[in-house]
């Protein structure tokens, strides 16, 4: 086994390149179809940092949207097919209807289960939306994940 360099002898990192980045460059040439990717966490638990990776790809990234702005944000930035925003719709109005803000916020500040809410979503078959049709699920894609 060679010897170890001391710290004195071994080669210094070179500073960052101007311009973009190998990583930037790939994902601005690779094609790929609007995604709408949802990062959550509490404070300190490194949103920011993994914010700033998802621009160095490329991506478009907002910090704190208001949760009732997801939708309109989704779709204004995601070209969705006529089926994608149906779904988006019936999830809508599902979700004003069985889970109003009251409801959020007893689940998040005093930890009460939202049981009746999983089993309307189980019932719409939600938590199977990219399980395969042979396993019981729907096989639909991300988009339709993120959508829900």
């Amino acid at each position: 086994m060679p010897p170890r360099k001391s710290s004195a002898t071994r080669k210094r990192a070179k500073p960052p390149r101007r311009g973009k980045t190998k990583a930037q460059a790939i994902a601005h040439d690779a094609p790929h179809a609007p995604e709408l990717v949802i990062i959550t966490g509490m404070s300190g638990s490194g949103k920011a940092s993994v914010l700033k990776a998802f621009e160095d790809l490329g991506y478009y990234c907002v910090d704190n949207l208001p949760v009732e702005l997801i939708p309109r944000f989704a779709e204004e930035k995601l070209e969705l097919t006529d089926d994608q925003n149906e779904l988006r719709q019936s999830v809508q109005a599902v979700l004003e209807r069985e889970c109003p803000i009251s409801l959020a916020r007893r689940v998040v500040e005093t930890g009460e289960p939202a049981d009746a809410l999983w089993r309307t979503m189980a019932e719409l078959d939600w938590c199977g939306l990219s399980v395969p049709e042979g396993a019981g699920g729907l096989e639909l894609g991300f988009t339709e994940v993120a959508v829900v």
